[in-house]
């Protein structure tokens, strides 16, 4: 006889978890630089935003006027021979990679705002590129030595980090240098405090990390662990590695970071778009999802810029992030939970509430542990307490109060734990109060009424 064959078929369901999106409308994008040509890879510092510009032919560096960021045209800062390109400003000094000397080599140079003078900060043999500024301490990616190395400018000329290995894409913030760094066979990020000379691993593992940006105590970088580009980041003081956009199966690159806010070119939709995180709150919010494509954002403080093609050709658009606003709560105080409520008598209801407005607030109550809540009252003024007489005639403990926005769309909250609503023993007919129980009080009023006659219509009813 043949033993049937039994076919098991096994289905292997996948979840895909993507980072929370603040449903907050992206902020007004406008225009920074919009004119023939290419403007791209742009830089800012305060109002001064500055970029490279090929509506010459060759590349040149402009800024805007930092009294208008809406002016379209810009303002060149260097037309020389051979490509002026990749620039970076802090403050009012800018500084650029610059080909007029060698189109072979490059070199680097600064400029101070707002009209000058120009200096040369290293025109040393081999290929000095990539600059980043923070303050007076520019940094750079240098071939001088037959492979790519950091080096720094602070005043005078010195040595970042020359291991044989390659390093480049170096930024900087106060006296913190970080890099992307090959020397374990991958590419990792490490970083230097130029003031005490100490060189530390940020993130070292069999994934390739590049484009590290630094801004405070904070590191961003993109990250392909995931099997494509994610945005990480790690706090330098408490060493704790941050998630701050993973979205499987797109990419995420070229962050930028400012304080609490990081930034990143996003292809998440059908083009690359700019979308943000702030760190305090954990959230991920776009910044410009308009057709065409956005690139190479960079920001400071509030301020975003970036490379953008909704025009057909590269401009410079920018954007004010808005403070984030603060959730609107209300938070039941009484009763929250144990109390023993009399049915018939009065109590106070407390609550406190943030970000409310003119709001009005709406009161409920449960018997049954909020299974169902009964009004009352609808419409209150959001006044923080509110006497609640006569209690109802119900006996339960199983009792929760409810406070919302008047149209329970913005903010509730019940009590923490049920609280007790009692109806007293018909047989404690001593309680002359009501105050269900029977003490020195009702003993008072029997003999305030001893000997009083009780009959209004014979005074001689009582001898």
């Amino acid at each position: 006889m043949t033993t049937p064959k039994v076919r098991v078929t096994f289905i292997v369901l996948t979840f895909i978890i993507y980072p929370s999106i603040s449903k907050a409308a992206e902020p007004n994008s406008f225009p920074v630089c919009k004119w023939a040509g290419e403007q791209s890879y742009p830089a800012v510092s305060g109002n001064y935003v500055v970029w490279q510009d090929k509506r010459s032919g060759a590349y040149d560096i402009y800024r805007n006027n930092p009294a208008d960021v809406n002016d379209v045209n810009g303002i060149w800062i260097c037309q020389q021979t051979g490509d002026q390109k990749l620039p970076a400003v802090s403050g009012s000094t800018v500084v650029w990679q610059d080909a007029r000397i060698s189109t072979i080599n490059t070199d680097i140079f600064r400029y101070s705002l707002p009209s000058g003078p120009e200096a040369g900060v290293c025109t040393y043999t081999g290929k000095q590129e990539v600059p980043a500024i923070s303050g007076g301490i520019i940094v750079w990616r240098d071939s001088r030595n037959g492979n790519n190395d950091i080096f720094g400018y602070n005043g005078s000329e010195f040595e970042i980090c020359t291991d044989t290995a390659s390093q480049s894409n170096s930024a900087i913030s106060g006296n913190m240098v970080v890099w992307q760094d090959s020397r374990n066979g991958g590419m990792d990020i490490y970083r230097k405090n130029i003031s005490t000379g100490q060189e530390f691993e940020v993130c070292v593992s069999s994934s390739w990390k590049q484009n590290a940006a630094i801004s405070g105590n904070v590191v961003v970088w993109q990250d392909d662990r995931n099997g494509d580009n994610d945005i990480y980041g790690k706090n330098l003081t408490t060493g704790q590695e941050m998630e701050i956009c993973k979205y499987a199966g797109k990419e995420q690159i070229n962050p930028a970071i400012s304080g609490d806010i990081v930034v990143w070119e996003d292809q998440r939709g059908s083009n690359s778009d700019i979308y943000g995180y702030r760190i305090s709150t954990q959230t991920v919010f776009p910044i410009c999802t308009l057709p065409g494509d956005q690139k190479n954002p960079a920001i400071d403080g509030s301020f975003v810029v970036w490379e953008d093609y909704r025009n057909g050709n590269a401009d410079i658009y920018g954007a004010y992030i808005p403070e984030p606003v603060a959730p609107s709560t209300i938070t039941v105080l009484d009763p929250n939970g144990g109390e023993m409520l009399l049915s018939g008598s009065q109590y106070t209801i407390r609550w406190e509430s943030s970000e409310l407005g003119s709001s009005n607030v709406k009161l409920e109550y449960s018997t049954d542990n909020g299974a169902g809540y009964l009004p009352i009252d609808a419409n209150l003024p959001n006044s923080g307490s509110y006497l609640w007489r006569p209690l109802p005639v119900v006996d339960s403990n199983q009792c929760l109060i409810k406070i919302s926005d008047k149209d329970g769309t913005i903010a509730s909250d019940t009590s923490n734990h049920v609280f007790t609503i009692f109806e007293c023993d018909e047989s404690l007919t001593a309680d002359l109060n009501g105050d269900c129980k029977v003490d020195l009080t009702d003993f008072a009023l029997f003999c305030g009424q001893w000997l009083t006659c009780g009959n209004p219509r014979d005074p001689n009813w009582c001898p």
